[in-house]
């Protein structure tokens, strides 16, 4: 009957319970989209250098341009006007330079303020240098464990199943709520007498033939002996009547407990979606890593050659200019590449534990090369 199986009072108990792993699983979805936004900024740091070298590089490469041109202007080999262009793209060099250096600065900064505990860190004025570089050795992706591992542990898919539970016990409790409800109700009891007694000759109005004394210590002496007993026994049975509020309620609970179960499909359906998406990621991540190297070594044999030429007198000097900027752009693309395929690594492992929601760095972000911000690339994740 009513509140054999299951009461509001244990149904608060289980629920709080489930509740109290909710949390505890919240806590671990943070602290792992902590690490995985800490990794993708140690990368973003570490691109953010190598962007340095990068346009340091082209800088040397355009400032000795110039000098050859200044050389052949005062030999008389190259017109005066022809050293312009070489200057104008000497100084852009060195503009690209000083906002590499500057993004430097800010992707340091990014990178403290996860892993520092506050501006009394010693490691808050101290420089970072990272010593890992990104590899662009291929990673086995293995699709189907992945999915499987995510099917597990992923922290929403956890939360949900738990939701799901407590819904369940609030069922359970309504239901019970419908039956009908029998209460047994027993209860014991003593008396104790005291006072002085009087001993009548008749029932009623008869004159005291006798006295006896009672008091305090005659009561409690009554009590230890048991001798007034009291009992009392009591059934109670309520049965409901029509369609109550309570069958209401348990048809609306039933209701949005198969919707939660539609809902919990769909989000597993959805798990397997993201963790297949994020290995198609990493696998174009990598395509383009192999791509944008080879455009890059191209790149500086298109140069090479040009630089030959024009010693020769076989190119102009735009001509030259404008392989280095080639160059430059295919060595840009080429570290954009490896970061992206470093963060597709980390998307890839952390979309395993965490909802997609969890990480800082999604697709679609905004990456700096030397100075060119680029919108839309590839995913954030990736791994030290």
């Amino acid at each position: 009957m009513r509140g054999f199986r299951i009461d509001a009072i244990r149904a608060s108990l289980m629920t709080n319970r489930i509740s109290q792993q909710n949390d505890e699983i919240s806590l671990q979805s943070t602290t792992q989209t902590t690490m995985a936004n800490t990794r993708n900024a140690y990368w973003d740091l570490v691109f953010a250098i190598q962007a340095v070298e990068a346009a340091q590089n082209s800088l040397d490469i355009s400032s000795k341009l110039v000098q050859d041109n200044q050389a052949r202007v005062e030999i008389g080999t190259l017109a005066p006007i022809d050293i312009k262009s070489a200057e104008a793209e000497q100084a852009n060099r060195r503009l690209t330079l000083v906002q590499a250096q500057a993004t430097v600065r800010t992707s340091e900064l990014a990178l403290k303020r996860l892993i520092v505990s506050g501006t009394d860190d010693p490691m808050w004025g101290a420089s970072i240098n990272p010593v890992d570089r990104p590899a662009a050795t291929p990673e086995p992706i293995n699709v189907d464990a992945a999915i499987t591992r995510a099917l597990r542990e992923r922290t929403d898919l956890q939360q949900s199943l738990n939701n799901l539970k407590i819904s369940d016990i609030n069922l359970r409790n309504q239901v019970e709520l419908t039956r009908p409800q029998l209460d047994l109700l027993g209860s014991y009891g003593l008396s104790g007498v005291g006072g002085t007694q009087f001993v009548r000759s008749s029932s009623l109005g008869g004159t005291v033939t006798e006295t006896i004394p009672s008091g305090y210590l005659s009561a409690l002496n009554t009590l230890g002996r048991f001798n007034l007993p009291a009992w009392n026994m009591q059934v109670n049975l309520a049965i409901p009547l029509g369609q109550s509020s309570a069958q209401a309620n348990v048809a609306r609970s039933k209701l949005s407990l198969e919707q939660s179960n539609a809902n919990l499909k769909a989000l597993q359906l959805q798990i397997a979606t993201d963790v297949a998406n994020a290995a198609l990621t990493v696998q174009s991540s990598l395509e383009s890593v192999q791509a944008s190297a080879k455009a890059r070594e191209l790149a500086k044999d298109k140069l090479d050659a040009m630089q030959s030429k024009f010693d020769v007198g076989m190119s102009t000097n735009y001509e030259v200019v404008q392989a280095q900027r080639d160059f430059a752009d295919a060595q840009n693309n080429e570290l954009r590449s490896l970061l992206n395929y470093r963060k597709a690594l980390v998307n890839f492992e952390t979309v395993q534990t965490v909802g997609t929601r969890g990480v800082g760095a999604a697709v679609g972000g905004t990456t700096t090369t030397g100075g060119t911000t680029t919108t839309g690339g590839t995913t954030g994740g990736g791994g030290l």
